[in-house]
């Protein structure tokens, strides 16, 4: 299984986006490799059962939602080396559910309220982290963008002279380009990163300041937020990714069409949208931006209000 999962890492998996790359590289190497190989059973002779031991041990030593991913990525690796002849056809693992072994990945379904929004807002503010990380964690909250997609910013990206920020179709995980009106909100954020790291390159630069700040160090960032909040307020867990939920059932909830709502959100509009209407809807983004950042500054404004 080793050598069939290497191969498809390296004929498969580079056509892929590189954060899909590293995370089908990472299953593989924590979850796939070590313990099939401790099994020392060929692939092309595993039985039913011998498959299911191996699920169990996954289960063991992660969870049911690890088995149940991990299943899926195997049955992909399988079937991708079987149409290529380099496996045997049938193999057993492809009759398995996610059910019989594990559980499926949960769908995400936080839905953050203005005044926990205003909570974290202040939190990060207060935080010593540098300006760059604060401001990625912030711009993914105010645009609801995709963390790749404020992460990967270049100030190239960006007209000033017409507020547009061009999302590329190579950071875009739909592959085509996102057109977002820049708020007032979001022109302050970038003028202090403009003052502190200048107007070229990277708009959130990591410890390299030629490279792009990385998943991992947002996510942890994001993670001592929420410690903080949990001490304070036994506010439930949040991640970067909830941003983009909250922004769209928030603004639903305040009257922002959901055409409007799924263009700030990057999504591909469907149907008939889809065929005749190429329209980015950038007044109706800009008002709704304009509106979420105003209600968000007021419920920070309540907070303070409240702690005095």
């Amino acid at each position: 299984m080793a050598e069939v999962a290497a191969t498809w890492l390296d004929k498969k998996v580079p056509d892929l986006k590189e954060k899909t790359q590293i995370l089908y590289a990472n299953q593989v190497s924590k979850w796939i490799v070590p313990i099939l190989n401790d099994k020392n059973t060929p692939l092309d002779l595993m039985t039913i059962k011998d498959w299911i031991t191996y699920f169990d041990e996954v289960k063991a030593q992660g969870s049911a939602k690890t088995a149940g991913t991990i299943l899926v990525r195997i049955k992909s690796i399988i079937g991708w080396a079987e149409k290529r002849g380099e496996v045997k056809p049938f193999n057993p693992v492809l009759t398995l559910n996610v059910n019989d072994i594990g559980e499926q990945a949960s769908v995400g379904q936080r839905v953050m309220r203005f005044d926990e929004i205003a909570k974290l807002w202040i939190q990060i503010e207060s935080s010593k982290a540098t300006p760059a990380t604060k401001a990625c964690l912030q711009l993914i909250y105010i645009t609801g963008a995709r963390q790749s997609e404020v992460r990967l910013a270049k100030w190239e990206h960006f007209d000033f002279e017409n507020g547009i920020w061009t999302v590329p179709p190579e950071n875009s995980k739909t592959n085509k380009a996102i057109r977002r009106p820049i708020s007032t909100k979001m022109k302050s954020i970038l003028d202090t990163l403009a003052m502190v790291y200048g107007r070229k390159g990277y708009l959130i630069p990591g410890g390299n300041p030629h490279k792009p700040m990385t998943t991992h160090s947002i996510n942890r960032y994001c993670c001592r937020m929420w410690d903080h909040l949990f001490a304070k307020y036994k506010m439930p867990k949040f991640l970067p990714h909830d941003a983009r939920r909250s922004l769209s059932t928030l603004l639903s909830e305040n009257g922002i069409a959901p055409h409007v709502t799924e263009k700030m959100l990057g999504h591909t509009m469907r149907g008939v949208m889809a065929v005749y209407n190429k329209h980015d809807w950038i007044k109706e983004q800009a008002e709704g931006y304009e509106l979420y950042c105003q209600l968000i500054e007021d419920a920070i404004l309540e907070s303070l209000n409240n702690k005095g």
